[in-house]
């Protein structure tokens, strides 16, 4: 079928047709909308994991949070990998069913036409880990320590590359990438200023209401007002 899919993260709004033959990936805490034509609607298959290693498995597809979608190579042995997980799924057997998966992440992986090399990883494929790792990971109380870890760095060798890359230390792209999400928030979602604070991982809704208006120059509640105020013009 055919549809649309529009994905809300630190990086903005991506919007992206879908047809026939399209996967698309959704990552934890990005805010995701995906529709039918209703003239030709759309019909998926899906398949949700979670852990340590999800995020390793989604690079390993191809996939970031530049590249959000593909345009499958081998749509119909993909589709028998997925119709055998889902048989596979039933029957409850669970060693079964971790093999169809990653068989499933195979078949999927050979069917991107742009896969991501790790093993031949350059220096800008670094950086744009450092960076999805954050976005991913922005909703939680994330340190540089973290990502290092995650990317197998020494600490003080990742503070330094990371800050002449970006040109700010990791403690304040943090901060920038908190801030780009809490805006999407108040633009995008009903949630309260409370929740989004929670969300965000701040300490409380004070600390979070002085970091906003530290930078925006009004408070999260002024904010969501004044967009409100705008939709009812």
């Amino acid at each position: 079928g055919e549809g649309t899919y529009t994905n809300y993260n630190a990086t903005g709004e991506t919007n992206t047709n879908l047809k026939e033959n399209t996967v698309f990936a959704i990552y934890k805490y990005d805010s995701v909308f995906y529709q039918s034509n209703p003239e030709n609607p759309l019909h998926y298959c899906w398949v949700g994991f979670d852990g340590s290693e999800s995020e390793k498995i989604l690079e390993y597809l191809g996939f970031s949070q530049q590249h959000l979608t593909f345009e499958s190579t081998n749509p119909t042995r993909l589709y028998k990998a997925f119709l055998h997980l889902f048989e596979t799924y039933k029957k409850k057997d669970k060693y079964s069913l971790l093999s169809d998966f990653f068989h499933l992440m195979t078949v999927l992986r050979e069917g991107n036409p742009i896969k991501s090399s790790l093993e031949h990883e350059s220096k800008n494929d670094l950086f744009v880990r450092m960076e999805n790792y954050i976005k991913m990971h922005i909703m939680e109380n994330i340190k540089a320590t973290d990502i290092a870890n995650f990317l197998h760095l020494d600490r003080c060798y990742f503070s330094t590359i990371f800050k002449k890359h970006f040109k700010m230390p990791p403690y304040a792209y943090i901060k920038q990438q908190k801030l780009f999400r809490a805006e999407i928030l108040l633009r995008t979602t009903n949630y309260s200023v409370q929740e989004i604070a929670t969300l965000l991982s701040f300490s409380d809704i004070y600390a979070f209401s002085a970091f906003f208006k530290k930078h925006y120059g009004v408070s999260p509640t002024q904010f969501k007002k004044s967009l409100t105020n705008a939709n009812d013009r």
